[in-house]
């Protein structure tokens, strides 16, 4: 019969043995784990290297160009060809003349005119209104062409090969804007490799608490009240200033005086892009038209592909919702890509994460969706008028009550109660913004 000592010795060696055991597997598995990361890496690598080869292969491209230009018009157009180019109309949208107004960001006086300072250049802030190169020769002779392909439905391709030989740019500043794309693409690259090594090693995802952000409940103040007959929408920009859609114009509300934005349209519905375009329905050319927040036309799509467009929507990503006589639409501009989402909706709007929000006034519904447009659990509400949605929270107009739900769809509460059902809705950080009739009501948000 063992004795205690003897016992006690072997139950060190079995420690002993386990530990050494678990140390030999834990270093296998770190071995495989290491092989597969540099395998990742190296693929990674390879992608970077491809996409490093496809931009100064672009970027060569516009050396070989006859035409001098001066540094500016250099930067607009290497940067517009790696740039992601947004309402570029499809191959047999009419509107292929419109392409030279596509490229189109912040004011020209905002890009840095130092050579050295080309490399700190953000590409969305670099790639300029093509407007400010209209008066050049090159350019005129550009839109001719562009204008006379416009008929034909060329390959967007050839467009491109003419916008391409506007400038003539310099190797030093190609070499420095391939940087910046390779750079934005490799951390981009990066961070999505990070995001799916982080999945794998979730082995029960129903462990896992995920937690909604908390909703934003603003306490609001009378502000301004503002008469505004025949109009149909409303949407605040990120300054505090108001624009409004009218059947013949679209008006700006600033300094608390009503300015005209653009003249001889018909808007039926308003909205903000992440990048702070003006997008708006125009019911006479059945198409979507888009402006800077200045009020300079950029461009116009979807030419044909809606019947009475009145009511739009944008999430991060420039994927459209759009409400016609028809129906309620996703609508991708880049691919021309529209599906139906087979429901009845008289407002529309995003979240924070692109889910979108439809108002069915007669099913007591407001319809939610996925970013993909797949059907999730609609709220419930009495007749639902019109909805937005800020800060991690949903503002729906129910009868002539403005209430506060969460992204998840809980009921919040009450902001406030009206005398009259309001039509439109818009709110910011600053102000809310409610269409009654034909008065525009104003409140201060705290």
């Amino acid at each position: 019969m063992k004795t205690s000592r003897e016992k006690l010795r072997a139950l060190e060696e079995a420690k002993d043995l386990a530990f050494a055991q678990a140390r030999r597997t834990l270093k296998m598995h770190a071995h495989h784990l290491i092989k597969s990361m540099e395998d990742q890496t190296e693929k990674i690598l390879d992608e970077l290297w491809q996409m490093h080869c496809e931009d100064m292969e672009e970027l060569t491209a516009l050396i070989e160009s006859d035409e001098e230009c001066g540094e500016e018009e250099v930067l607009l157009k290497a940067c517009a060809l790696r740039s992601i180019v947004r309402f570029v109309p499809r191959q047999t949208d009419p509107q292929v003349g419109s392409l030279q107004r596509c490229y189109l960001t912040e004011d020209f006086s905002q890009v840095r005119k130092s050579t050295h300072h080309h490399s700190e250049v953000d590409l969305r802030q670099s790639v300029l209104h093509i407007n400010h190169l209209r008066k050049t020769p090159s350019t005129i002779s550009l839109r001719t062409q562009l204008k006379s392909l416009s008929s034909s439905n060329p390959d967007l391709s050839q467009a491109q090969t003419l916008i391409q030989k506007i400038a003539k740019p310099g190797k030093k500043v190609c070499r420095s804007l391939s940087n910046i794309i390779f750079r934005k693409r490799r951390d981009s690259l990066l961070q999505r490799q990070h995001s799916q090594s982080f999945s794998e090693f979730q082995t029960d995802s129903s462990q896992l608490m995920i937690t909604q952000p908390e909703a934003w409940t603003p306490k609001l103040t009378p502000s301004q009240r503002h008469p505004l007959p025949n109009t149909y929408d409303i949407q605040l920009l990120p300054n505090g200033e108001l624009l409004c859609a009218t059947k013949d114009s679209i008006l700006q509300l600033k300094d608390g005086r009503l300015h005209t934005f653009t003249a001889n349209v018909f808007a039926r519905g308003l909205t903000l892009t992440k990048d702070g375009f003006v997008l708006f329905s125009d019911q006479l050319q059945t198409n979507i038209q888009a402006f800077t927040r200045g009020g300079s036309r950029s461009c116009c799509f979807a030419s044909g592909y809606f019947t009475q467009p009145c009511k739009i929507a944008a999430n991060s990503e420039d994927i459209f919702a759009v409400i016609d006589s028809t129906g309620c639409y996703l609508y991708n501009p880049m691919t021309g890509q529209k599906d139906n989402l087979n429901i009845t909706a008289h407002s529309i709007a995003f979240d924070d994460q692109d889910k979108l929000y439809a108002t069915d006034f007669a099913a007591n519904l407001v319809h939610v969706f996925s970013k993909e447009g797949q059907t999730l659990t609609p709220i419930r509400a009495q007749a639902p008028r019109c909805v937005c949605c800020h800060n991690n929270s949903v503002f729906i107009v129910i009868d002539t009550t403005l209430a506060v739900y969460s992204t998840a769809g809980d009921f919040i509460r009450s902001l406030l109660t009206l005398t009259e059902a309001p039509s439109a809705i818009s709110i910011n950080s600053q102000r809310l913004a409610l269409l009654v009739r034909d008065e525009l009501l104003l409140y201060d948000v705290t």
